[in-house]
């Protein structure tokens, strides 16, 4: 799928945008899958053969919009950056967009994040559902976090923006 060129001016607060994430098979057995092959759990028959699209929407937010939510879900306290962690961004002249320290490309910051559609194939083919229930057994949980679901799609990867109020 070619994605149309989006206008950075698009890139508002409240405006929803989607995107396709599509990780390849050695990136999803590094960080989505597990070998198993230990103690009473069998090897992994799919690993290093899983590829995964998933396509996700979610509401483009400024870093105000982040922090009145984040303090919203955590009543009584004020948002402090975590001095611990390094910076991955750099500010830039929409407040909706950051720049990737690692890249150098452009990212928005998205929130209320909700995945659309997820397509899993074992060497280049559609998995059945055997497949699925397989590759489902040995994928990597995560962790649940007690915050604001948010993620930072590069700009390049969105397919569309739409103002909910048009």
């Amino acid at each position: 799928m070619q994605n149309k060129t989006i206008n950075l001016n698009e890139l508002k607060p409240g405006r929803i945008a989607s995107w396709v994430y599509v990780s390849d098979a050695a990136n999803y057995a590094a960080n989505q899958s597990n070998k198993g092959g230990r103690g009473a759990v069998p090897p992994n028959p799919y690993y290093g053969e899983v590829s995964v699209r998933k396509v996700y929407s979610g509401q483009v937010a400024s870093h105000d919009m982040y922090v009145r939510a984040w303090e919203k879900l955590n009543p009584g306290q004020t948002y402090v950056p975590d001095a611990e962690r390094a910076a991955r961004f750099e500010s830039t002249d929409n407040p909706c967009v950051v720049r990737s320290l690692s890249k150098a490309e452009l990212q928005v910051r998205i929130m209320n994040v909700n995945t659309g559609k997820v397509t899993y194939f074992v060497n280049g083919q559609e998995a059945t559902k055997e497949q699925l229930a397989v590759i489902q057994m040995y994928e990597r949980k995560r962790d649940e976090r007690n915050g604001v679901s948010i993620m930072f799609p590069y700009v390049s990867n969105l397919v569309n923006v739409i103002d909910p109020e048009s």
